[in-house]
């Protein structure tokens, strides 16, 4: 039990405060040196750990973490490892929305912060692990809320409008309309459209693999149509190895091999869409948008376990992610809805759209003309 404070404790403590603010240092900070004692005999500088972090990680954790890792340690190179306190953590945090990319998309800051936040996370916890050090300071930074987004599924006149506008204003039609096609079929999230390679698509089975965020890999099912595409389409532009990208450039002059498709090419594509329709521009439509069109077909027409595998989202903690545990969805379960979704026989599915209803949902990239000319 917390005794009474008497006026000299009062005292006292208003000279600690005074003294810790001299110091530079918060009663977080303080707390922090109590609880991680002595610095480690062979505690390295922040910037030799973030030198030595950077080769104990994978390509994408540092793609994602790697800049804000070499901010730290450009602001605390020499410093030891275990002097980092959560001040100086936090104070990186407030003002990392400022050297932010600024994109039609930001959120004031709020997405810096929390890529701060788990950089910094990260990189402490490689220390810890490494028993540099015995706590984490940067647990005690705390991430911000996120803002709730404003995506979701076109409306079928939106799709139109979009595709209308990369026809017209781009100078490789045949390779914008063959990522939307991906997209919405697949909902593939933008790193499956930039890593997808020649070597899995499996042309009897049409299925190709999505490699995306955090390592994940899945299997993914695509249209006979659109397999025809993706194989002519990457073999005209140069594509033979089994670790070619699929999606590329038009070959220039002289030459027989397109280059890989990069994402200035999906960042212009947004910017078309926002410099040619005002509700694309105000609303920050991007490929993602596509996605999220794909995801809400297959929910309307197979359900939400069948949605969320086709999404490849995992399952999380708690009494709803332990139940849908036992009603995951199978490939040829996902494969059925895909086939609905598009209107064409998949080799996985055989019957699937047998005495099938299309649900009245305004979602999808097939007409309902097209669903009625079956």
């Amino acid at each position: 039990m917390v005794r009474d404070l008497t006026d000299a404790d009062v005292r006292k403590l208003e000279s600690a405060t005074t003294m810790l603010e001299s110091m530079g240092l918060s009663p977080e900070d303080l707390r922090y040196f109590l609880d991680h004692g002595p610095a480690h005999p062979d505690c390295p500088t922040v910037a030799d750990w973030v030198q030595k972090a950077r080769t104990t990680v994978t390509e994408g954790t540092l793609r994602a973490y790697g800049t804000y890792w070499d901010r730290i340690a450009t602001a605390y190179g020499d410093k030891p490892l275990s002097k980092v306190t959560v001040s100086d953590l936090k104070a990186m945090a407030l003002d990392a929305p400022r050297l932010a990319v600024q994109r039609r998309n930001s959120n004031g800051g709020n997405g810096a912060r929390e890529n701060f936040v788990a950089a910094a996370r990260c990189l402490f916890k490689l220390a810890c692990d490494e028993q540099l050090l015995r706590s984490n300071p940067a647990l005690d930074v705390p991430k911000p809320g996120r803002v709730a987004n404003n995506r979701r599924a076109l409306l079928p006149h939106e799709l139109a409008q979009l595709s209308q506008v990369s026809r017209a204003t781009g100078k490789d039609a045949p390779l914008d309309a063959l990522i939307e096609r991906f997209v919405l079929e697949t909902g593939a999230r933008r790193e499956g459209v930039l890593n997808l390679e020649l070597g899995p698509l499996d042309r009897q089975r049409c299925l190709v693999v999505l490699d995306e965020k955090n390592n994940q890999r899945r299997q993914q099912p695509v249209s006979p149509t659109l397999m025809h595409a993706l194989l002519e389409h990457a073999c005209s532009r140069g594509a033979t190895a089994a670790t070619d990208k699929v999606f590329r450039y038009k070959p220039g002059p002289g030459e027989i091999v397109g280059a890989p498709l990069t994402g200035r090419r999906i960042d212009s594509l947004h910017a078309r869409w926002a410099g040619h329709l005002d509700w694309a521009r105000r609303d920050n439509v991007s490929l993602h948008w596509l996605r999220h069109t794909a995801i809400t077909t297959v929910d309307r027409i197979d359900g939400y376990s069948v949605a969320k595998t086709f999404a490849g989202h995992k399952d999380k903690g708690g009494r709803d992610g332990t139940t849908l545990i036992y009603s995951k969805a199978s490939l040829e379960e996902v494969c059925a809805a895909q086939s609905r979704m598009t209107g064409e026989e998949h080799p996985l599915a055989p019957g699937a759209l047998d005495g099938y209803t299309w649900p009245e949902v305004p979602v999808g990239w097939q007409s309902q003309a097209a669903r009625e000319d079956r």
